[in-house]
């Protein structure tokens, strides 16, 4: 239920009728991030080539676009889908959205979304896919009834750590000011403060190395992968997300499953799993107040956690029941069924003659993701050539 309702509530704005013969008309270098017009006949993927494709004025990162067409190949393989030919769509991977409101380009599928744009959040980034994440799922497998993560064990303060992925506009329009970007802001002050509930704040880059205008080295930690990650992660009642080089975070999904009540710092993006999960059901906010010294409200936050053990406990378990049952792979594989499903019933007019590639060999078997690339690449590549 949870996805059939996300899924009707990210096609709302298509009004329920898209043209066709409108897909041709979009001005590709607008979406320039690993762009891809895919295309369903025969219950088999195929890219179309458009005749304006110039591989040379995109960006382009086929690793994001392997995981997700390996995926869309294993969900037709399972033959569960029935769409009528030519259900077409455009695609992009970029951390960020693409297309304004009111743009009246054809319907564009995307990582994220964000209010006033209409790039609709259906792709799952790779992380869900990736050789890392077979790492995090299978660290998270074996910390199941692990008494010693349940909540009563949990250390009370707040953890954080990671890059510093969202100050280049810090960097680059307010000369490395750390008070511009989120995480460096609130990870500097915390480790000033020496507070014990921010004790488990901190960051894997060097400020100074990234260009902001203040050094840190207490700040500083060894970067933490797969096991120890997860296993850090879970020690912690409280555990902080912050957006990332786009206005969402990879973590988000980590984090529903730690059992740790989930901080959330005010963003305006979401991925496709994030559209429906409410603030004080799933997660709490925070403002970290970007500008100004300081942690924002984070700390008042947990105190507030603190003293209200037993809710903040209900609202830990409540995100963890959903990222353990939402965020598997088969759970996503029916999002992604049902929202191509409702879209297609949308779809009105003859599919656009261009010529079309074969992508239906882009498989992944779930165990060699390390080698998906060399299986996708140069048949993808043919997506961009005309």
């Amino acid at each position: 239920m949870y996805w059939e309702c996300t899924a009707e509530k990210l096609l709302l704005p298509l009004n329920k009728t898209i043209l066709r013969e409108n897909f041709a008309r979009l001005a590709i270098n607008k979406i320039g991030h690993t762009p891809m017009w895919l295309r369903i006949h025969s219950n088999k993927l195929y890219c179309v080539v458009h005749p304006d494709f110039r591989r040379s004025e995109y960006r382009l990162k086929i690793y994001r676009a392997t995981h997700y067409i390996a995926r869309l190949n294993r969900i037709l393989n399972q033959g569960k889908l029935s769409l009528q030919n030519g259900t077409d769509w455009w695609s992009h991977h970029s951390d960020w959205v693409k297309v304004p409101t009111g743009s009246n380009y054809p319907p564009v599928f995307s990582v994220s979304g964000a209010p006033g744009f209409d790039d609709i959040a259906g792709i799952p980034f790779m992380s869900f896919s990736d050789r890392i994440s077979v790492i995090e799922n299978a660290a998270f497998q074996r910390l199941k009834g692990y008494s010693k993560y349940d909540w009563t064990n949990k250390k009370p303060a707040g953890f954080f750590h990671g890059s510093l992925s969202d100050c280049g506009r810090a960097v680059n329009e307010y000369a490395g000011n750390i008070n511009h970007c989120a995480r460096a802001k609130v990870v500097y002050h915390a480790k000033l403060s020496q507070n014990p509930l921010l004790s488990g704040i901190s960051t894997i880059s060097d400020f100074r190395g990234i260009g902001l205008n203040e050094g840190c080295r207490i700040c500083t930690g060894e970067k933490l992968l797969g096991d120890s990650f997860i296993h850090n992660l879970s020690r912690y009642k409280y555990v902080i997300d912050f957006a990332g080089a786009g206005n969402w975070s990879r973590r988000m999904s980590l984090l529903l499953r730690s059992g740790g009540l989930i901080l959330q710092s005010e963003k305006s993006g979401y991925q496709f799993y994030e559209y429906s999960l409410e603030p004080g059901l799933h997660y709490i906010t925070f403002d970290p107040q970007i500008g100004k010294e300081g942690l924002g409200n984070l700390l008042s936050r947990l105190e507030w956690a603190q003293k209200n053990d037993e809710i903040a406990e209900l609202i830990a378990r409540r995100s963890q029941s959903f990222g353990q049952n939402c965020l598997t792979e088969a759970s996503i594989d029916y999002f992604v069924s049902t929202l191509i499903t409702k879209y297609s019933k949308y779809l009105q007019g003859n599919p656009i003659p261009f010529p079309i590639v074969d992508l239906s060999s882009c498989v992944s078997d779930r165990k060699g993701r390390s080698k998906l690339n060399k299986i996708c690449g140069a048949l993808i590549e043919k997506c961009w050539h005309n």
